[in-house]
């Protein structure tokens, strides 16, 4: 029998510790893409895509209002200077069980959205952030680490770079 697919039942931001569970109303986690160039020899029958780097890494949050602590650190000096955490929990009916998702991410708050203003409307602060680490956890287990600044690309454990950062004494 096919399963069901898993349902988001809560989750809980935090902007450098603070929990922010009542009033985060959307959180855009990081889209995760491989810079990669097109490739193809005068012998290939075709053409493949060679791997360049990661594409930039953001995430995009909305609030019911302005935070404070946010616009405190918009534009800071420093690339980390944010750390915002998503908690998930996913609920899976097909057999009843429960999935935590953690997603931990450091950058700089580059783009504040104050939105519109409307008597009567809660409204809506929304956020972007530039991310030079990421890093998601399922049910315990790393599954991915990014470190932009410090070269470390792990996926499953593995870390993709280590070797390269090896060959040139690092």
């Amino acid at each position: 029998m096919a399963g069901l697919p898993r349902t988001l039942r809560k989750f809980n931001v935090f902007n450098n510790r603070k929990s922010f569970v009542a009033e985060c109303l959307e959180m855009k986690l990081p889209k995760l893409a491989m810079k990669t160039e097109e490739y193809r020899g005068a012998g290939m029958i075709g053409s493949v895509d060679l791997l360049k780097g990661i594409d930039k890494l953001e995430m995009e949050h909305t609030y019911s209002g302005p935070v404070e602590e946010i616009v405190a650190s918009f534009g800071a000096d420093k690339h980390d200077a944010s750390e915002l955490r998503w908690m998930g929990s996913y609920a899976d009916e097909s057999d009843g069980s429960d999935h935590a998702v953690e997603v931990v991410a450091r950058g700089r708050h580059n783009e504040l959205d104050l939105g519109d203003a409307k008597a009567g409307d809660n409204g809506s602060f929304k956020v972007k952030t530039s991310l030079s680490y990421f890093k998601l956890v399922v049910n315990g287990k790393e599954w991915m680490e990014l470190d932009v600044v410090n070269d470390v690309f792990k996926v499953m454990g593995v870390d993709r770079q280590a070797q390269h950062r090896k060959n040139v004494g690092l």
